[in-house]
């Protein structure tokens, strides 16, 4: 069984001309405010009032900024600027570790292996850089040989440098 999908569920249902429900409203609302100021004002103040109050309206029923209606951006920066912005930093809860019987000795191998592997290692780099003969290596005269050999650079200028030959 197949069903309809709606692909463009955002957008709104135009209701009065191009105009959605809110939209209407809102110019609607402006118009009948200028109409009940046209009554209280004289004409030149009431023009201008009305000229601001319909292009306020507009502007609010019809702009939008980066997919968001004005009047959004309106509510979202007064209640930026009305609530306090205090920031309080909180410590973090400490974390407790349980440890069962069974993953316990499964720990003490993996810490077994790597005791292992840290002797390796260390005694892999004792081998590489030590200067004196290894327990149980018989000494000889040959063991540290230091001399000093002229090469070339790329650029082609030539420079001494001290050679040191282990075993």
């Amino acid at each position: 069984m197949q069903f309809q999908v709606p692909q463009y569920y955002e957008v709104k249902e135009k209701i009065v001309g191009s105009l959605t429900l809110q939209q209407f409203f809102y110019i609607a609302a402006a118009c009948g405010l200028s109409f009940f100021l046209f009554f209280i004002f004289e004409l030149w103040l009431w023009f201008v009032a009305s000229v601001f109050l319909i292009g306020f309206a507009a502007a609010l029923a019809l702009v939008e900024i980066n997919g968001q209606s004005l009047t959004k951006i309106l509510f979202s920066a007064f209640f930026y600027y009305w609530r306090p912005r205090i920031f309080l930093w909180r410590r973090e809860a400490e974390k407790m570790e349980i440890i069962l019987p069974e993953e316990e000795k499964q720990i003490e191998e993996i810490k077994k292996e790597l005791s292992f592997q840290q002797k390796i290692k260390s005694l892999g780099q004792k081998i590489t850089t030590s200067r004196l003969p290894l327990p149980g290596e018989k000494p000889t005269n040959r063991s540290i040989q230091e001399h000093y050999q002229i090469f070339r650079k790329p650029t082609g200028e030539r420079q001494m440098a001290r050679r040191v030959d282990y075993r």
